[in-house]
This record gives C-alpha cells, sequence and structure tokens, in this order.
C-alpha cells in the first residue's frame, strides 16, 4: 500500500510550446521546513527546547516532466541546501542521519497516474491531478502518492502543484537499528515547496 505522504508543493512551469514531449530545467527550486523533536533530554539540559525548526534552500535541483506520457521526476543534490545560519549548514552537510557521501541525491521518479492532454487544452482550467511514484532518500525506496494542480496558463506556459510531506524521516530508515534511533531518540518531520522552470529538452 502506498504511503500517503501529504509534502513538497512544487510548481512546474513547462516555457515551451505544449506540442513539446519532454521539458527539463537544470535550476529546480526548494524550499524544506524541518522539524526536529527531541525525545530524549539529558540532565542538566531539560531547560533548553525540545523542538527546533529550520529552513533551508536549495536553487540546483534538476527535473524533467514528459507532457505526452505524464512522468515526472527530479533529482536534488543534499550539499546544495542552504541554510542562514553556517552553523546549520555544516551540521546538515555532516549528519549522519542524512549519508549525504554516500548519498548525495534526494530523488523522485513518478507519473501523473490522471493525465491526459485534454488537460492543458483549455487556458487558466485547473485541473486536479494525482501524483504516484518513488521518493528515494539516503538509499532508500518509498513509494508515495499525492494529489496537486495542472492548469495552461498559455500556449507556452503550464503551471501545477502538488503538495508532500514526511511525517516521520524513519520511514527511511534502512535498517531495524537506524530505525529504532529515529524512533526512540528524535523525530524529523520535513515539508517542501519545489518550484522549477522547465524548457523543452533539445533532440539530439
Amino acid at each position: 500500500m502506498l504511503y500517503k505522504l501529504p509534502l513538497l508543493v512544487f510548481t512546474f512551469l513547462f516555457a515551451s510550446p505544449l506540442m513539446a514531449q519532454k521539458y527539463q530545467t537544470n535550476n529546480a527550486k526548494v524550499v524544506l521546513d524541518i522539524l526536529v523533536e527531541l525525545k530524549k533530554v539529558e540532565p542538566g539540559n531539560d531547560k533548553r527546547p525540545n523542538k527546533i525548526r529550520l529552513g533551508t534552500r536549495n536553487d540546483e535541483g534538476t527535473s524533467e516532466f514528459d507532457a505526452k506520457t505524464g512522468q515526472i521526476q527530479f533529482s536534488i543534490p543534499i550539499n546544495a541546501f542552504k541554510f542562514e545560519k553556517k552553523s546549520f549548514q555544516k551540521s546538515f552537510q555532516a549528519s549522519p542521519i542524512l549519508k549525504a557521501k554516500q548519498h548525495p541525491f534526494v530523488t523522485f521518479k513518478g507519473r501523473i497516474v490522471n493525465y491526459k492532454k485534454r488537460l492543458l487544452r483549455r487556458k487558466n482550467k485547473t485541473s486536479v491531478i494525482n501524483i504516484e511514484g518513488g521518493l528515494t532518500i539516503r538509499g532508500v525506496t518509498k513509494p508515495i502518492k499525492v494529489t496537486g494542480n495542472l492548469s495552461r496558463l498559455s500556449k507556452a506556459q503550464v503551471a501545477g502543484k502538488a503538495s508532500f510531506t514526511i511525517p516521520d524521516a524513519s520511514l527511511f530508515a534502512s535498517n531495524g537499528e537506524e530505525q529504532k534511533g529515529l524512533t526512540e531518540e528524535i523525530k524529523i518531520s520535513v515539508d517542501a515547496k519545489v518550484e522549477v522552470t522547465y524548457e523543452k529538452k533539445a533532440n539530439k
């Protein structure tokens, strides 16, 4: 059964004629809202907050959309996330939880299951879309299922939105020991917004 992860609100704009089939971008913009909850508080540190909220941005994602089949995929480099505080930046990139050296990208491969070309025929008509696929974090892939909106802004542009949420990062634990650590010591939840401008993929 697919995990229903209601996070990642992402907008894709296809800056090419709708007759084109494939669109791509090398500068997808991702904004994350990360909530870290400490379940175990060491003696003497009980006055410190047990919840930490972090915001970060990444403008170096790559993505591709196939307007013929409705397939979508993206790849986000872990080390390209930027924090306002450099101390958070270093901790994020070096975190053993992320395993950024072994798995430097977060990836998604999926499709709009109810996609039809007629969804894009009428200008400014918003259609509800259902997206299903696999989200890979730390080398662990989990099926996800989300809903969103798709509409044609002009002959050259199409806009879409979808929401993805990871309520608990322990879903992406690679073994029982990791799952136990993530479950007993901390809880990490993530919300993301992704904004993408696609351009027609050049034929080779």
